[in-house]
């Protein structure tokens, strides 16, 4: 017996009659047991940033709202966990996403949105700054910095709320019924409504304008105004440079080419958007 059935058989009382090593991910390596349960090995990735208890304490919140997979089992101390593994897809999550899907991530972003009793934030910006100063790097400091700026103007000043904060398909399951699941909090905590938003957009490059609109209308009604538009698209931009700095500074301590590809992927949409910003200069008044 290995080292993961006899972990396994520990913990749960259960023989693991089959294992499938799932992923070894950036931060986890997950395997599926018996064909029903996921049982994840938390790696140590940006420590300062992960708290086991934190993550605990949300799966804890989140669970009556069937928003993420069922619970079995948690290790407060490790992260260690095993939950119920959903077969489904997260390609839908792309470009061509229909009205229909979009609608319905903006329905259950919603509800995470409204969960009550998270004490933990994810701090967007003491992360933006250990990047950075981690990678070394310095891209368009008068761009990033009066994007920055502003967002911190919306964090301060506006309610926070539970959220993911990272919401790349990978995360976003629907399964055999057509139902929408979203997977992996190591990341959830308070944060302004609009991170998720612009996370859901910007991890899956889902920049049409239209598109982006349709989205937030189904998120926000009839309260929508043009200004979530704006606030939208300033989180995008911030985001891309978020994720910019920690793909580089990630590659530049583990040299994986992974982390390399995700950080050019993110220069790229940092172009793309300041190209949309010179182009569209009404979009900085709000």
């Amino acid at each position: 017996m290995g080292v993961i059935e006899q972990l396994f058989q520990k913990l749960t009382n259960e023989n693991a009659r089959s294992v499938v090593y799932l992923t070894d991910g950036f931060s986890n390596a997950s395997y599926l047991i018996n064909d029903e349960k996921v049982f994840r090995l938390k790696k140590i990735s940006d420590s300062p940033f992960y708290s086991a208890q934190n993550e605990g304490a949300i799966l804890k919140l989140i669970a009556p709202n069937r928003i993420g997979p069922k619970l079995y089992y948690f290790d407060y101390a490790t992260g260690n966990m095993i939950d119920r593994y959903i077969e489904g897809d997260h390609r839908f999550v792309a470009p061509d996403i229909t009205g229909e899907d979009m609608k319905a991530l903006a329905l259950i972003i919603k509800r995470l949105h409204a969960i009550q009793g998270c004490t933990s934030e994810f701090y967007p910006f003491q992360r933006y700054q250990s990047y950075q100063l981690r990678s070394g790097l310095s891209l368009y400091p008068e761009e990033e910095n009066k994007i920055s700026a502003k967002a911190r103007s919306f964090y301060t000043s506006e309610p926070l709320v539970l959220s993911h904060n990272d919401l790349v398909h990978d995360n976003i399951l629907k399964n055999k019924k057509g139902q929408i699941v979203i997977i992996d909090y190591e990341t959830a905590g308070l944060n302004n409504e609009f991170f998720d938003l612009a996370s859901l957009l910007s991890e899956n490059k889902i920049f049409a304008l239209d598109k982006i609109a349709f989205f937030l209308k189904a998120y926000f009604g009839g309260a929508y105004s043009g200004n979530h538009l704006k606030k939208t698209i300033l989180w995008m931009a911030y985001e891309n440079y978020l994720w910019f700095y920690w793909a580089s500074c990630r590659y530049k301590e583990t040299h994986y080419e992974g982390f390399n590809a995700i950080a050019k992927d993110k220069k790229d949409a940092i172009d793309l958007f300041s190209d949309f910003y010179s182009k569209h200069p009404d979009c900085w008044v709000m």
